[in-house]
């Protein structure tokens, strides 16, 4: 059955008392089984890729990259339905040079058979006020309320952080968008603060669950979730619990596992003295 192909369910629904074992079902499942949704790239409708080369990545104003926030803004905006957890042919993705250096950060959007590379996007207001005119839609306010607290989040003392962060939470709670990418960052770093701050570890591992059992998370709030997960695990002693979950983050995220694996034969060793 799927439930024992998956090493991670049985102790997570033990440690998450109060946390329902479908939430943890979500959670872990597609990422195994690969039913993770794929924005769009079958039928892409809108792509948007990003420059990566480190002329333009420096030049962005944000504290969090720029894929993640045309993420949580776009996928969970105008193109996504987010009571399935899937997306209306979206694609945001990171790029290799898109060339025009002198002119950068840029990004590349395609929309209706056109293609262009836009330059000197500083941030994603940029972007967002682009697409807005391009397809006739906009982003939900509460999305871009949203992506504003968690930059500053990012960025805000640590005693000021878990404040800003239930913010984020309840006002996507309240707006029906308990599904989106957005609260899934949210979660992940609710719970990266809990593990630094010492906070209670059933919290934090409840946080890790709820953000892993939302489809559109991004790679960067599942690594957050993975981490924190494993790591509260380890400060716990439950060291067989945290090389279960970092095996189980090596298979979700494949371009981690062979930092991951030096993690888990560290903890193994540990595990056995």
């Amino acid at each position: 059955s799927d439930l024992a192909m998956n090493p991670l369910l049985p102790f997570a629904a033990a440690r998450c008392h109060n946390l329902a074992i479908t939430l943890v079902v979500t959670a872990v499942l597609p990422i195994l089984l690969g039913t993770q949704p794929c924005y769009g790239y079958s039928n892409p409708g809108l792509r948007v890729r990003v420059c990566q080369n480190k002329a333009c990545c420096k030049q962005y104003e944000n504290p969090l990259d720029l894929v993640e926030n045309l993420q949580i803004l776009l996928v969970d905006g105008q193109h996504a339905d987010v009571a399935t957890g899937s997306a209306k042919d979206v694609v945001i993705e990171p790029s290799s040079c898109l060339c025009h250096c002198d002119a950068g950060p840029n990004i590349e959007i395609e929309w209706n058979a056109k293609r262009e590379v836009v330059s000197h996007v500083k941030d994603w207001h940029q972007v967002v006020a682009r697409l807005d005119s391009e397809t006739n839609d906009s982003v939900p306010p509460v999305l871009r309320a949203a992506c504003l607290v968690l930059n500053k989040a990012k960025l805000a003392p640590i005693n000021q952080q878990e404040k800003l962060l239930c913010s984020v939470i309840s006002k996507l709670q309240e707006e029906d968008l308990q599904n989106s990418a957005a609260i899934a960052l949210a979660f992940a770093m609710r719970a990266a603060y809990l593990v630094e701050s010492g906070g209670d570890p059933s919290d934090t591992i409840e946080d890790c669950a709820r953000c892993l059992a939302i489809p559109s998370a991004t790679a960067q709030a599942r690594r957050l979730a993975f981490r924190a997960w494993a790591d509260v695990e380890e400060r716990l002693g439950n060291y067989d619990e945290a090389v279960s979950v970092l095996r189980q983050w090596a298979q979700s995220q494949p371009s981690c596992a062979t930092k991951i694996q030096k993690e888990i034969l560290r903890l193994l060793s540990l595990s056995t003295t």
